[in-house]
């Protein structure tokens, strides 16, 4: 533990976090972060935290976790959470800086838990579950969370598809199972200064000083709070643009009578718990079976929509013209 107690800046949650040293001191540099960005995992091949190719990259269809098991016991996969928002925090209880992160991912949770929205976390591999769940309880954080598969942190399966190297790290998938956003990209040297006046410009909105050092600060107290400040803002503008994505839900009934949720191949009669917007459109083809549209606008109705439109189509098509992605 003593190596992750030395000064560092880190750009984990795409912020800059000035770490105190254990003997009390400490230093921060704006120029710093540029180079530390996220704390490295131990065994990592990339302890810089610099994405790598096989980052999963915003606009990328999100791969499917390999994941020991959870937390809670459920087996989860990225499917289950067609049509809704996800937001993965990757995270290990060796890392300081992540601690940082849990009264961030509460926050955000309690404020979108009314929306489509669903919060769930990836650990290191190479941990004892029991010890991430302690450390879970003592902190009060209920999060379902999944124990990477691996030896160690450097070589986890789930963290090596994600491209995720350093820690803590946040990937936004879109309901459409497209990523929205990956915060390794944001340390990508091609994108620090556009994410660096990014910080900036929030900064300058929620009136905290730029940039944030300890310098600034009376308390690294007051500066972690400011911080906490930033990114909590940052990631509710992330996800609030991934929602705005899912106003409208399209079904659409092929030719054939095979079904479509928002281009993704769904069976509307074996959905328990179909998740959609308030507003459906069902685009069917003239050809349609009258029944396979009475289906899909029952399936709506029980899945709580208030605004219902049938539309006829003259050709297979999974989205209106025009309709967002």
């Amino acid at each position: 533990m003593k190596h992750f107690q030395k000064s560092r800046v880190v750009l984990g949650i795409f912020l800059a976090v000035a770490m105190s040293r254990a003997d009390g001191q400490s230093t921060t540099e704006y120029e710093k972060s540029r180079t530390q960005r996220i704390t490295p995992a131990p065994g990592s091949a990339q302890g810089s935290g610099a994405p790598s190719d096989r980052t999963a990259r915003a606009g990328k269809t999100a791969p499917a976790w390999d994941l020991k098991g959870w937390s809670d016991g459920t087996e989860r996969q990225l499917k289950d959470y067609r049509s809704r928002v996800v937001v993965l925090d990757f995270w290990g209880i060796w890392c300081r800086p992540c601690y940082q992160m849990i009264p961030v991912m509460k926050e955000l949770e309690e404020e979108f838990s009314q929306q489509n929205v669903v919060f769930l976390s990836v650990h290191t591999a190479g941990s004892d579950p029991g010890n991430v769940m302690e450390v879970m309880e003592r902190h009060e954080w209920s999060i379902p969370t999944g124990f990477d598969r691996g030896t160690r942190p450097g070589d986890g399966a789930t963290s090596g598809i994600f491209g995720i190297t350093g820690y803590p790290s946040m990937v936004l998938i879109g309901h459409d199972g497209k990523i929205v956003f990956n915060s390794a990209e944001d340390g990508a040297d091609e994108n620090r200064d556009k994410t660096m006046l990014e910080y900036k410009e929030v900064c300058h909105e929620l009136g905290i000083g730029w940039p944030i050092t300890i310098e600034n600060y009376r308390t690294t107290a007051a500066m972690a709070e400011d911080l906490n400040r930033l990114a909590i803002e940052i990631y509710r503008r992330k996800i609030k643009l991934a929602l705005q994505r899912i106003n409208v839900s399209v079904i659409s009934i092929k030719a054939n009578g095979a079904t479509e949720l928002d281009g993704i191949p769904v069976v509307l009669e074996q959905e328990d718990d179909l998740m959609l917007s308030n507003r459906v459109i069902i685009r069917a083809m003239k050809t349609t079976p009258l029944s396979k549209v009475t289906a899909a606008v029952e399936a709506a109705k029980a899945a709580g929509a208030t605004e219902i439109s049938v539309t006829a189509v003259t050709r297979d098509t999974s989205r209106p013209q025009g309709h967002s992605n």
